[in-house]
């Protein structure tokens, strides 16, 4: 027998109420203490000092903290960024050889694609016979415009898969998703994967379930941001500001003449358009937002929706000149216009002998 007293104590507790158990393990070591508490309710009050606390919870727990301060560390202790190397899936599960053949393939990565992109690798092979040339197109989402713009070369003696690897772009990339692009001629193969519909994949802007293998480079690239949503701060977002003009531009009698045609995202700040040689009835101007046309109308029928009048200086919209007698015209748009992909201004000449000569000045503020 051992000297020392067995100071176990068996107790068995059956369909009874425990108003308080309390139990005081000092200068000892207790490895583990198991409580089950079925269909029951209890307050725990549990005390850890210098030490650390795991908690599992199979199911739904409602937790009340109150008059504490409690520290959450979500990956926030981290002030290095790492090197992240994110594909849209394993090339070892690639089932799939894609012709470019002037498609336009891309994947959009939804999260966690902060950083400063050191490359973009695709698994490429070329059976053309000659060199060929692939543009890449990186974008905030499918159907934005390209904020860069890049090209490689697959040589005609890569007839067989191997990494293209499209180096030296040294891009800060300040969004949490991105868009890759891929589009090549008839002959250049991608190894990709069928079957992932609806997971991120787009052929000529729509949604498709063949995917190229894409790889991006983030070098650094964060170590996980939290997805926010509301209004959090004020972020400025790049931009530019950028003028467009094209004076002096001949109208033939029945016909139409582009006067500008920006593919960006931005904010039209201000925009003028003047012509002259007809009657005001006669001469149209036509905006098209994204690929929408917003607005239809002549000076005249402007005229008269503004109340026959010419409108204030400032206005949103704001005919400067009304000259009936040397059918002279123009007509100024302030703040007006906000586009995603596309802004398009065009002037119609309805008359059916007149030529006339138009003018068209923007500020534009667009997204870089």
């Amino acid at each position: 027998m051992s000297d020392a007293p067995d100071w176990t104590i068996p107790t068995s507790i059956r369909a009874q109420e425990i108003e308080t158990v309390k139990v005081d393990i000092s200068a000892q070591s207790l490895d583990k203490v198991d409580v089950n508490f079925v269909s029951q309710e209890a307050d725990i009050n549990v005390n850890v000092t210098n030490s650390s606390l795991n908690v599992n919870v199979q199911g739904t727990a409602d937790v009340n903290i109150a008059k504490a301060s409690v520290y959450l560390n979500v990956k926030q202790d981290d002030y290095l960024g790492q090197k992240l190397h994110i594909e849209n899936f394993s090339l070892s599960s690639a089932n799939i050889d894609i012709n470019l053949y002037n498609n336009r393939y891309g994947f959009w990565f939804m999260h966690r694609a902060r950083g400063f992109i050191e490359r973009v690798r695709l698994y490429a092979k070329n059976i053309t016979g000659s060199d060929q040339t692939i543009t890449i197109r990186i974008c905030i989402a499918p159907k934005r415009p390209a904020i860069l713009t890049l090209s490689a070369t697959i040589p005609a003696s890569q007839t067989e898969y191997d990494y293209v690897d499209v180096t030296g772009i040294n891009c800060l990339w300040n969004y949490d998703t991105i868009y890759v692009e891929i589009e090549g001629p008839d002959g250049i193969y991608l190894r990709g994967k069928s079957g992932l519909w609806g997971e991120g994949g787009f052929r000529n802007d729509n949604v498709d379930g063949i995917v190229p293998w894409i790889m991006v480079w983030l070098a650094p690239g964060t170590r996980g941001d939290i997805p926010v949503s509301g209004t959090v701060n004020t972020i400025q977002i790049p931009n530019t500001t950028s003028s467009a003009v094209k004076a002096g531009t001949s109208v033939p009698a029945s016909s139409s003449e582009t006067l500008i045609d920006i593919s960006a995202t931005g904010t039209v700040k201000w925009l003028a358009v003047s012509f002259e040689g007809t009657d005001s009835q006669l001469a149209k101007v036509q905006i098209e937002v994204d690929d929408v046309l917003i607005w239809d109308m002549s000076i005249s029928d402007t005229y008269r929706r503004l109340g026959f009048s010419q409108g204030g200086a400032g206005s949103v919209v704001y005919i400067t000149q009304y000259d009936t007698t040397n059918n002279y015209y123009a007509i100024v748009f302030n703040n007006a216009f906000s586009f995603k992909r596309r802004f398009k201004v065009t002037v119609k000449n309805e008359s059916t002998s007149n030529s006339i000569t138009a003018t068209a000045m923007a500020i534009i503020s667009k997204l870089t």
